[in-house]
């Protein structure tokens, strides 16, 4: 009969501000968008810019939007060989009224500050950071690693190598043993902001059955990917990486001193229905990058694309139901079945909420935690939901990581609190954690 371990965090840990990673303010990104204003305007100048705002209007998904805006105001569309109607257009719609500063970012996300990779820094070297930081807190050699899970949607190159091999070599791991070659299971995980939940999963199932010491990192530069121009998407993301060390021993046997909390049970879902709201859309199978798409500044699908009020929706409706009567729509009534609850009546639900310490929200906006966190108090929830957006913004993969390490250093988590994680993203996605002693 095959033997089934049993699985435990030792210690989380992340990368720190500091080493590779370097605080920006809401100044700072204001700064950084006037600067590519500035660009923008320079191109509306260009004599090439009629034919790029006349280009595929599936290339550029906003044109429609502002041609209608434009229409709306003048009861004409506008004529983009003249240059007082691309004036208009530019600062009126494309730009838009309301000037960018610290405070209506702050305002409208959350955030007051986040991190971002210095200049020559990679996803690995993020994850690498978080790896020696918790093998050094948790008193383990990296050569004692039998296996390395990886989860981002920034890796440091698209294709190959795979970001657990580049972390392994920059850790020194290496399949190496005195006799033959050891077996090191890996696995790089991209599944949006849902990624590190869905690797932790598939890291706990493998451990189970195979037992050892196990790396699970998350780890995003995102600061890298996104449309530069655009003040919806450029002040929520952040970069940053953290990574949990599992061990899994037989059951009953003796474990290394540590957190040692248990993942006790995982939920996950997807709706590719709602795909288009968050989606990269060039640079894969489906479209190659081409020159127009890099030199015309309407026509940015190689970078990311998200539409940022339907997210906040579609998110809120799929996490928690408004009305109890919708349970069998949202993820948490469902998370809650898998972990054994009948949620036949609302009272089921609110006990079952009860059994939750403290919730980790993915860190995508503030907004939308704040949205969830109205739902959770209107079913009586009296416990935690802990955030750390304010100063890290949303690190994609690194989120729920860089939450628990935190949530221990402040002393929100600590022995005998039962913890849920709830991730969510594009896709449409969504996962759950629930760890407890």
């Amino acid at each position: 009969m095959p033997k089934s371990f049993d699985v435990r965090i030792v210690d989380v840990d992340g990368a720190c501000e500091g080493k590779n990673l370097r605080r920006v303010t809401n100044e700072e990104i204001v700064d950084i968008l006037k600067e590519n204003r500035a660009l923008v305007r320079n191109w509306f100048d260009l004599p090439m810019f009629p034919e790029w705002w006349k280009g595929d209007p599936i290339a550029l998904p906003h044109r429609k939007r502002h041609e209608a805006k434009f229409f709306e105001k003048y009861g004409r569309m506008p004529n983009v060989d003249d240059s007082e109607d691309r004036t208009l257009l530019l600062e009126e719609f494309v730009f838009g009224d309301t000037e960018t500063s610290g405070e209506w970012i702050e305002d409208h996300t959350g955030i007051n500050s986040r991190l971002f990779a210095k200049p020559g820094v990679a996803t690995s070297d993020l994850a690498a950071e978080a790896a020696d930081n918790v093998l050094a807190a948790a008193g383990v050699e990296a050569c004692e690693v039998r296996g390395i899970f990886v989860a981002t949607v920034t890796p440091d190159h698209p294709q190959t190598p795979p970001m657990a091999a580049i972390v392994s070599a920059k850790l020194g791991v290496n399949g190496k043993g005195k006799s033959y070659l050891s077996d090191m299971p890996f696995i790089d995980g991209t599944a949006a902001c849902s990624s590190f939940v869905v690797v932790l999963r598939a890291a706990c199932a493998l451990a189970q059955s195979e037992g050892g010491l196990f790396l699970v990192i998350g780890a995003d530069v995102m600061s890298r990917t996104v449309n530069p121009f655009s003040r919806n998407i450029l002040p929520i993301l952040g970069d940053g990486a953290g990574a949990i060390l599992l061990e899994a021993h037989e059951t009953n046997g003796e474990h290394k001193d540590g957190k040692n909390f248990r993942p006790e049970c995982f939920f996950s879902y997807l709706d590719g229905s709602k795909a288009h709201l968050i989606i990269t859309p060039a640079g894969g199978s489906r479209l190659p990058v081409t020159a127009q798409m890099i030199v015309n500044p309407f026509d940015q699908r190689h970078l990311m694309f998200m539409d940022g009020p339907r997210v906040r929706k579609a998110a809120v409706r799929l996490l928690i139901p408004s009305r109890f009567e919708d349970k069998s729509k949202t993820v948490l009534p469902a998370a809650f079945v898998k972990m054994g609850f009948s949620m036949d009546t609302e009272e089921d639900f609110k006990n079952a909420l009860g059994q939750v310490d403290v919730f980790l929200f993915h860190q995508a906006n503030a907004r939308i935690i704040e949205d969830v966190e109205r739902k959770l108090r209107h079913y009586g929830y009296e416990g935690t939901v802990f955030n750390n957006i304010s100063h890290y913004g949303n690190t994609t993969s690194a989120s729920i990581p860089l939450l628990l390490e935190e949530g221990w250093r402040r002393g929100v988590i600590k022995r005998n609190t039962r913890v849920m994680a709830v991730v969510f993203g594009g896709g449409f996605t969504a996962a759950t954690a629930y760890f407890r002693f």
